[in-house]
């Protein structure tokens, strides 16, 4: 312990697996703790740690490499670990341990890298974790955990700042109650002393075995103060329920006061089982918060935001019989209270499946029942089948919106530019308010809003509520229901535009024009900064994507241009599949921006096999349609090949096959997606405009193309 406080680099990989063993079978025992803490550096050197074993029933309270890691005055700028791999750590955490401390019903706090950090000072400080990897860790827990962080904090009442930067975890297999990617809990004190993480990473599985969850998320579960930015991604390959979830959220699912979200996104598919549900859970967060409800402080109020972030995937198999939730697919719950603050979510992107929905099982005895809203003026019996007492509320975007003063303040709340795309598999039939039997109780289901409460009744302050140049898509829908349920009280809430929308006018550049009856003025999308048309169709389908996204996690490989010009005199030579599928996605080469066409030129014969494989959706979550392991395999829906020119980008340009031959191409439009090609084939729409369309000495053999399943 006299060495804690000095510094250390890592000159070779190590193997820990003689841990498992050590202090018997304890396993390792973490570098500081409540006695005495870490308070040195730790260079890894580009090095790994592998098969770290952590099992401690007793005597440790912060469980990781370090355990628990705190700095005070006079680290300003300083990098305290970094550069290091831990490779197959394994955790074991668990609840109601006698650790050397007073606290007799602490639970343990776990994480890989460090079980807690604190940052504490009464001047300016700072302190770096940087460039950290974890791989394929495996915790078990009933305490608190993180994949690499169990709590980071700040504690100070001066100027101080936390950087997390370069922070990936990847392949864990997380069991437990309050359990995330990375942190459990990333907690800034003020707006002077921040936490910041970016350029971080999570791939892997959520289980609950044992019931009784406190949150799962993908980055991070209680959140206050801090900045997510630049790139923060969570690829979530499986949320279970196997029994009861309190809320599951891709990246954080409590984002309080002060926390700012910027640029991250998440991947996510929660499932439930066949007997239990979780009870709320939403794509990106869970609760978004003004308020910071730390039971150990006195609570206060920040601005809070989400902008340009996207939320993908899927929440299936939601609710569960013995209460309500929110579930969303960008935020579930929305709550904004009190004081002079401002909550802003703008500029996001969801395409998140909400499939199943809440049902409630009538108590024994209690003579309630469910209601669905048939017009804006009644609701109407339907099913028996209502809980007495309970709330829910269901949205392909925000479960619920809760704005309630109960002092003289302005609050303002802002929506603003939001994309939602996707279907709505969930039951879109209960909407609304009502009350039974003198007790008030809300549910809703929307494709925009799920539920929308405001009140500021007996204030003089103001509520400003808007909701401005918002798109979500809605085809064939049962019913299109922006927000499923609305009260409100002395309150006007101004919803300038909410605008459901065909997906294929959503792929339509004329549809973001200033001119579009559905963008308001003063808040267009920026196609310059913000937004970028997926021109290809490959990337994103065709929809709009962040600019910061596409150009990040896009597909660099079939981005680059040809280096010929493409003239009678240079024409692009075509001689690989991959020069194929370049072709196919670059659609800018499909005319030139004159109208006029490209000259190319088939050097050998290509073997288009492949083709039958390759998969219209990015399973990988990277950008790239044709690169995901699916793309290899029978796995998946195996559309093929994806015919060059369409209605809006139809090809213009001269092709030289030189006698050479295509052979093996595959296509297979799947059922309902006919209508969105004119023609299917290589080429599916070309035209012939001033005579700049030759095809000449080509071949093809062994193709096959197949429509609607025909």
């Amino acid at each position: 312990e006299q060495f804690f406080d000095k510094h250390y680099r890592q000159v070779a990989d190590i193997d820990a697996s003689s841990t498992r063993s050590s202090n018997d079978g304890k396993g390792f025992k973490p570098i500081g703790n409540i006695s005495v803490t870490f308070s040195g550096s730790y260079d890894g050197g580009g090095y790994s740690i592998d098969n770290l074993y952590f099992n401690w029933p007793d005597e440790i309270r912060y469980v990781g490499l370090f355990g628990w890691a705190t700095y005070g005055e006079g680290h300003q700028g300083t990098v305290k670990v970094q550069n290091l791999t831990l490779n197959d750590p394994e955790i074991i955490l668990y609840e109601d341990i006698y650790p050397d401390s007073d606290d007799v019903d602490a639970i343990q706090t776990g994480g890989a890298l460090v079980a807690r950090l604190t940052l504490s000072s009464s001047n300016a400080s700072s302190l770096t974790v940087k460039n950290i990897t974890v791989n394929r860790p495996v915790i078990n827990s009933k305490g608190i955990s993180g994949g690499v962080f169990g709590t980071v904090s700040i504690d100070g009442n001066g100027t101080a700042d936390i950087l997390l930067d370069g922070i990936t975890v990847t392949d864990a297999e997380i069991f437990g109650d309050a359990e995330a990617g990375i942190a459990y809990q990333l907690k800034g004190d003020s707006e002077n002393e921040r936490i910041t993480l970016q350029n971080a990473e999570f791939s892997g599985e959520f289980f609950d075995e044992e019931g009784d969850n406190d949150g799962v998320s993908g980055v991070a579960g209680v959140v206050y103060q801090t900045d997510f930015t630049t790139f923060n991604r969570v690829i979530t390959k499986r949320m279970r329920v196997k029994e009861f979830y309190r809320n599951v959220s891709g990246l954080a699912h409590s984002a309080g006061a002060g926390t700012r979200i910027h640029q991250s996104g998440a991947n996510v598919h929660f499932t439930g089982s066949d007997r239990y549900r979780a009870s709320s859970a939403a794509g990106l967060v869970g609760t978004l918060d003004n308020r910071e409800q730390d039971r150990n402080v006195d609570t206060y109020e920040a601005d809070v935001s989400i902008t340009e972030s996207y939320a993908r995937g899927t929440i299936e198999n939601l609710g569960d019989n013995n209460g309500g939730g929110y579930t969303g697919g960008l935020v579930r719950y929305v709550a904004a209270r009190d004081v002079n603050t401002t909550t802003t979510i703008k500029n996001n992107y969801v395409d998140v499946n909400v499939v199943d929905y809440i049902i409630y099982n009538r108590e024994q005895g209690d003579d309630v029942r469910s209601y669905y809203s048939t017009s804006s003026s009644g609701y109407h019996p339907t099913l028996d089948n209502y809980w007495h007492n309970r709330t829910s509320a269901i949205s392909r975007f925000i479960g619920s919106v809760a704005a309630d003063q109960a002092r003289d303040s302005d609050l303002t709340i802002e929506i603003d530019n939001n994309i939602i795309v996707g279907d709505a598999h969930y039951h879109a039939g209960r909407t609304g308010l009502r009350s039974i039997s003198g007790t008030q109780t809300q549910t809703g289901n929307g494709h925009f809003i799920g539920q929308f409460y405001a009140d500021n009744s007996g204030n003089s302050s103001n509520e400003n509520i808007y909701a401005r140049s918002n798109y979500y898509t809605s085809d064939n829908q049962i019913r299109d229901e922006a927000i499923g349920g609305m009260m409100t009280s002395y309150i006007s809430w101004d919803v300038k535009k909410i605008s459901a929308i065909k997906s294929a006018d959503l792929r339509d550049p004329n549809t973001f024009s200033t001119s579009s009856n559905n963008i308001d003025s003063g808040y267009e999308f920026d196609l310059v900064n913000t937004w970028i048309l997926d021109s290809s169709g490959l990337v994103n389908e065709g929809y709009p994507m962040l600019r910061w996204e596409y150009e990040r996690i896009g597909s660099p490989a079939i981005t680059q241009p040809f280096e010929e010009a493409g003239t009678a005199s240079d024409p692009i030579k075509i001689s690989s599949l991959e020069d194929l599928k370049k072709l196919m996605v670059l659609k800018e080469y499909w005319r030139k921006d004159n109208g006029t066409g490209y000259y190319f030129e088939l050097t050998n014969d290509i073997d288009m096999s492949p083709t039958q494989y390759w998969d219209w959706n990015d399973d990988n979550g990277d950008g790239n349609i044709f690169n995901d392991p699916q793309d290899l395999t029978s796995e998946g829906n195996n559309e093929g090949w994806r015919p060059i020119g369409d209605d809006q980008n139809r090809f213009r340009g001269h092709w030289d096959g030189n006698d050479h031959t295509l052979s093996g191409m595959h296509i297979n439009i799947p059922d309902g997606h006919a209508s969105n090609y004119y023609g299917v084939g290589f080429i599916g729409f070309a035209d012939d405009y001033d005579d700049f369309l030759s095809i000449k000495n080509l071949h093809f053999t062994d193709a096959s193309i197949k429509v609607n399943g025909s």
